[in-house]
Parts: structure tokens; sequence; C-alpha cells
């Protein structure tokens, strides 16, 4: 070892040596870094799109089915955000932790570049003065969508908004109280209704014209509520205190954008030319939707349920409690001078313990004793769901050219009632009307298909509707019958075209009362055209070709 420290030759060799082993190991120094800190961090939950069962699955609130039911309403809540995929630039941006930025500078870096003097900011523009916001009294009217079809009537679709006046409880309008509003109006005006439990009744005794009608509406984004009886019925509260509900008593008005309740009947007509749209009717204490031997109206929109329900509601003159004589709709030629072109088009009519629509062309009225000799003609009753009455409908005598197309029946269930049967369509002493396009629907055993009740009434006509009932039992010319699946068909003609007696539609959810049809539901094109109405419940237009049997167009 001496001798070969003291070799200058050897010298040399031993720092050549030492150069070769020191080099490799800083090189290696410098090309370290992780495989985990150089691979793009994007995990499986920053590539799904976040979209949840809820955001998928229709809604069927009772705000939803608070008919048009604007569009916004009645569609998935599928927002935006819902449909995107939830990935930031963050979790698309492979994060780089051996990048220079993380490791101490060595002699093989660059020279860094020189930081540039930064810019001075220059000071803040001064903001404008706020404008001051108007009055409430100067808001716009509502924007309403054009609407141009009212079936066969003619009442009026659309406010005018010659003048537009506010109602508020707080005093921020221009009345606090309906009723004065309504009792200053004039032809052309439309009243906007803020937000508050107004304990009052309604009366319209001032008439719009056609091409001026008066219209009480909802102010824009408020939800006001008629509640004549102080969240009581009119016999427990207050039974002398005025008309405890909405009466029509004036000609072409619209009422838009209510909820109703706890009065005699939610709302009572006895003039034409009027329009009740996207209102909920409920807990009235006998009928939600009453019309007295008038005709031109149009009813849209609306749900109406659980009128007449209540214990100590719907008493006859007796005082006994009789639900099976409260109704959703009932219309009743009590004067016995008939009611003809009423539209009732894309309501909720659900849970009565009489019937979801009622004609009655009986009344004994005046100077009558062996009921009218009027006739009740051409309502048209489409795009309707109507569900859980103890009876779906009742035309009890002089029903005439009317037609009932594309409604969705559904009997699962029904209130407490004195009904000793349940049915989807009961007929007596009417002829004439169509009965087509409709889904009719029920898995109970007590639920019968259809009653006909005397001869004269096998004169109507039912075809292209689907039938799903369980009971064998029915009524055919006022006799029980216990075949209704294997002869229904065979004994009235009915139906040819139909889908009968045990076929399931295939609701998207029928427990929880969405009845919306699925890709595979024999309801498909299954319609008459010439019967189809032009667009289903949610204002969707209709196939050109055949449409869908029911409420609902896939």
């Amino acid at each position: 070892m001496i001798r070969f420290f003291t070799s200058s030759t050897s010298f040399k060799w031993i720092i050549i040596v030492s150069m070769l082993l020191v080099f490799p190991l800083e090189a290696s120094a410098f090309r370290q870094g992780s495989t985990a800190s150089r691979t793009p961090s994007r995990s499986t939950a920053s590539r799904t799109p976040s979209r949840s069962a809820a955001s998928r699955t229709p809604s069927r609130s009772t705000a939803s089915r608070t008919p048009s039911r604007s569009t916004a309403s009645r569609t998935p809540s599928r927002s935006a955000a819902s449909r995107t995929s939830s990935r930031s630039s963050a979790s698309r941006t492979p994060s780089r932790v051996g990048s220079t930025g993380s490791r101490a500078p060595s002699r093989l870096d660059p020279e860094p570049t020189p930081v540039p003097t930064p810019v001075p900011t220059p000071p803040p523009t001064q903001a404008p003065s706020p404008t001051p916001s108007p009055s409430p009294t100067q808001a716009p009217a509502p924007t309403t969508p054009v609407i141009t079809d009212s079936g066969v009537s003619d009442a009026p679709l659309e406010p005018v908004n010659l003048r537009v006046v506010v109602v508020a409880k707080d005093g921020s309008g221009d009345y606090n109280s309906i009723q004065t509003a309504v009792s200053n109006a004039n032809p052309g005006d439309t009243i906007q209704v803020k937000n508050g439990v107004y304990n009052e009744g309604v009366v319209f005794t001032k008439n719009g014209t056609s091409t001026k009608p008066i219209t009480l509406i909802n102010y824009p984004g408020h939800s006001p509520v008629i509640d004549p009886g102080r969240g009581k019925y009119p016999s427990e509260c207050c039974p002398s205190n005025g008309p405890l509900r909405v009466e029509f008593r004036a000609e072409w008005i619209i009422m838009e954008g209510f909820e109703i309740r706890y009065g005699w009947d939610g709302v009572k007509v006895f003039k034409p030319h009027n329009t009740i749209r996207n209102n909920w009717i409920h807990h009235n204490r006998y009928h939600g939707i009453l019309v007295i031997s008038t005709s031109d109206l149009f009813v849209e929109g609306n749900t109406i349920e659980y009128n007449g329900t209540d214990p100590d509601t719907c008493l006859r003159p007796n005082g006994t409690f009789s639900p099976k004589h409260c109704h959703g709709v009932y219309m009743s030629d009590h004067s016995c001078t008939g009611i003809y072109d009423i539209t009732i088009r894309g309501n909720v009519i659900s849970t009565h313990g009489g019937k979801g629509i009622q004609w009655s062309g009986y009344d004994i009225g005046v100077g009558q004793s062996n009921g009218c000799s009027s006739k009740m003609r051409n309502t048209l009753v489409e795009n309707n769901i109507i569900e859980n009455n103890s009876w779906g409908m009742s035309l009890y005598h002089n029903v005439q050219e009317s037609v009932i197309r594309n409604n969705t029946f559904v009997l699962e269930k029904y209130p407490s009632t004195n009904d000793t049967s349940h049915t989807f369509v009961a007929i007596w002493g009417s002829t004439g009307n169509i009965f087509k396009n409709n889904i009719f629907y029920s898995t109970r055993g007590d639920v019968l298909g259809v009653q006909i009740k005397d001869n004269v009434s096998s004169q109507n006509a039912f075809d292209y509707n689907l039938w799903k009932v369980n009971s064998q039992s029915w009524v055919w010319k006022d006799s029980w019958r216990l075949d209704f699946t294997s002869n229904h068909r065979f004994i009235t003609g009915w139906d040819g075209s139909g889908l009968c007696c045990n076929e399931d539609p295939g609701f998207y959810n029928a427990s929880s009362g969405i009845y919306d049809l699925t890709a595979g539901s024999p309801a498909r094109d299954r319609g008459l055209k010439n019967e189809c109405a032009p667009t289903d419940f949610y204002k969707d237009i209709r196939s050109d070709s055949s449409c869908d049997i029911g409420m609902h167009e896939f």
C-alpha cells in the first residue's frame, strides 16, 4: 500500500476510479422520483357523472300534481348539474410531485428567469348607485304561456292585463282583501294575489268580456290560500258568515294558481264562459267543483282531492254522513236548463267517497216533478288522472254526445264511504257517449269493470281501451254478471280493438302514483288516431300515427 501511494502513476489511477464511483450515484439522485408521483391522479369517482337515482326519477309530490302544472313541475328533476360529469380541471390534471418545484435545485438546473416587476393595480371604479326597486303595484304582469285550445269550450284562455292590481295581506299592494279587489275589477283587469291565507269567500259578480276577461291569479312565484273556514269546515266556524266558497256568478273570468280549502264547496259555478285552471282544491265539506246548470267551462290542470271525506262532512238533509254523494267534479242540471260544452282536461281527481266526475241530469228542479227533460251534451274529458275515488265516474241520466278519451283510471284504494260497490264507470239513461283510448286499472278483487244500469245505456261506445281488472263482476242492462273477462266483449260488442281484461299497462311506478308508461307498455301506439287527444297530460304532442292509450304519451 505504501509503495502504491508513492507511485505517481498509481495515484492517477485511484483518482480516476473514485470519479467513476461517485458520479453515477449523483446522477441517480437527480433522476429519482416514485412511480406514484408520475402517474395522473384520475380516480373512478372523478370520472363518473353524478346522477343519483333521485335525479332520474319522476317526482309526483302533491305540489307537482297541482296541475298545470307548469312544464317545470311536471318534468322529472334532472338539472344540468345532475347530467354533467363531475370532473373538474383539478381532477383531470396529472399531479406531478416530482416536478422542479418539489425538489432542491441542482447544478444541472438552468438559471432561473428573473421575476418581472409587478404592474401597479389601478384603483377600483366606483360602482353606480343602485336603482330603487319598483313598487309591487307596478310589477309587470306575469308571463303566461299561450294556450290555443280549450277543447269544446270557448272560455277565456289568457289574461289581457289592461290593468294589473296587487292584493297583499301586509298592505304592500293595492288591496288587502281578494273580495274587495274582485268587486272593483273592470273588464281586462288582472288581479295578482301575494302569499298569505285569506280567510274569506270570493264571489265574482262583475263580468269580463270575451276579449277582456277578468283574471284572478297568483302573484308570480307566490302560492296564496283561500280558506273561508279559517282552518275548519264552515259548519264548525261560521255557518252564516257569507258564501264560504269561491262562486262564479259572473262570466268571462279566469281563476288560476290558488289553494282552495275549507269551504262548503271548493268552487261553485252558476255562469258560463269561465276558466278554472291550475288550482289545488281539497278538504272542502262537499264537492271540489260544483257546476249548476251552466255551460262553456274550461277546467284544466287542477288537483282536486279529499273533498267530503272527513267525518261530519257530506251530510244529507237528514243529517247522516253520506260520502258517496260528494264528488271531485259534480255537474248538476238542477235548474233543468241543460249543461253543454265543458272541457275537463289534465286534472288529477283523487280520493273521494263518491265519484271522481259525476253528471246528474235527473235533478227535480224548478217546475219539474219527474226529473229534467233538458240534456247534458258535449262534455270533453281528456288526459286526466282519475284515481282512488269510490267510483271513477257516473253518467246519471240525460248525458249525451260526450267524449271520454285518453284518461287513466286507477282504483287501488278509496276513502271511507257508504257505497256498497266500486267501479270505473256507471251509466244510467244516457246515450251516444264515446269512451276510447282510456286505461282502467285495478288489482283489487272488489272493483267492477263497468255498470250499465238500464237497456238504453247500452247505446254508448267503448273501444281501444286497456283494462286491468281482477274482478269478474260487472253489470249489464241492470243485471249483475260474473263473466267480465270471458264475455264482456261478446255481450256488449265493445272494445273489439281494445286490450281486455287483465292487461298490465306497464306503469312507471303505480304504487307511488306515477302512471307514466314505460318503454315496454302494451298501451303504446294502440290508440285510435281520430280519437286521440292532441297532447298528453304533460302537454307533450302525441304521435301523428297511433297515440298511446291513457293520459301519457311515451
